[in-house]
């Protein structure tokens, strides 16, 4: 009982320390969410490319992708794309470099498949952890 108490006494105090950043993907998820169902993600990624960078970088991206990560159960249908857009967006606002990979597979008998996740250097930032990203062939990088 002790161990889940504490627990739960970590999870609040990392929420009241991260809180603005949690609100602040949330938002950014709907937001891309509806922008995805009513457009299409070119309106996103233009207004990412024209965010200035800034000069200090800012919040690091695994803790960008943390927030993200946490927030996207709350959004209905937040898609591998939708998380990616956002966490590329949340970053390009705090000086970090990422990108994001669009990749398709096609398994013998199932429907084909298009999965996007974020990749900073070699390292997967989002998307990877519950797909297997070595199945997916890239086909861009935005």
């Amino acid at each position: 009982m002790s161990g889940a108490i504490d627990r739960i006494a970590r999870w609040g105090r990392l929420i009241r320390r991260h809180h603005l950043l949690l609100l602040k993907a949330l938002v950014l998820l709907v937001a891309i969410r509806l922008t995805l169902t009513l457009r299409s993600y070119r309106p996103v990624l233009a207004r990412i490319k024209g965010i200035p960078p800034r000069q200090d970088l800012g919040i690091p991206l695994p803790l960008l992708a943390w927030a993200v990560e946490r927030t996207a159960p709350l959004v209905p249908n937040a898609s591998c794309l939708t998380q990616a857009l956002t966490l590329r967006y949340l970053a390009a606002r705090e000086g970090q470099e990422c990108t994001i990979r669009i990749g398709v597979r096609q398994e013998r008998g199932k429907a084909f498949e298009a999965h996007a996740w974020v990749i900073a250097g070699d390292a997967v930032m989002i998307g990877g952890q519950e797909e297997r990203i070595e199945d997916f062939t890239p086909i861009v990088d935005l």
